[in-house]
């Protein structure tokens, strides 16, 4: 019978000596979670102040790809920020800011609940709007790219990174959690860079 009890505290990693079986994740050097909310928070400032001054709106984009081209030509303009406008000179920028606002809002989201997304999840969100999930893919890690960021700074992976099964301690870096499940189900994996470390001395 599966067990479905929640995950239970354990003592934190100072209290508890490292064995053999533990292994410890490599720190994530890159922005915290705060920085990351607060630069997409800026973003959407902005839009309303154009709003209230009836201003065309703006999101700033990059794209890799025009940045990979020009540096192949050795074209540093390549590299510049641009901005999406609203309602913008044509009807596929007006779509491709409502795409992008849609993008940063439920990154956005996620990055305040803790919830790590995915870009079919993403997709699924709004279909009509998005059209494609290719077009998902390109605009996540255009908008990454755009921040100087990583992907994975947004808190956005490409899949769901599978499930793990067996009784084993997780040392998160917020709090720590023994993370217990049935060999039948098992539990989706947190996302890497929440994971402190791993310890495998309760699998036998």
């Amino acid at each position: 019978m599966a067990d479905h009890r929640p995950p239970q505290p354990v003592p934190s990693p100072e209290q508890t000596p490292r064995g053999h079986n533990e292994i410890v994740l490599p720190e994530s050097h890159g922005p915290s979670t705060g920085a990351v909310i607060n630069r997409i928070e800026d973003i959407l400032h902005q839009i309303q102040l154009d709003l209230l001054h009836q201003r065309d709106l703006s999101i700033p984009y990059r794209s890799r790809r025009t940045s990979s081209r020009a540096a192949s030509r050795g074209d540093d303009a390549g590299h510049a920020t641009t901005s999406v406008r609203f309602p913008g000179s044509t009807a596929h920028e007006a779509k491709k800011f409502a795409r992008l606002l849609k993008l940063l809002q439920l990154i956005h989201d996620g990055l305040v609940a803790g919830t790590c997304l995915t870009k079919r999840n993403i997709y699924y969100q709004d279909v009509e709007l998005f059209g494609s999930q290719s077009i998902v893919d390109d605009l996540v890690d255009d908008l990454a790219f755009t921040l100087d960021m990583s992907r994975a700074d947004l808190n956005v992976a490409a899949a769901a990174k599978g499930l793990v099964a067996g009784s084993l301690v997780m040392h998160m870096h917020a709090s720590p959690y023994v993370l217990t499940c049935s060999s039948s189900q098992g539990l989706l994996i947190p996302p890497l860079r929440d994971i402190r470390s791993v310890d495998f001395g309760m699998t036998k």
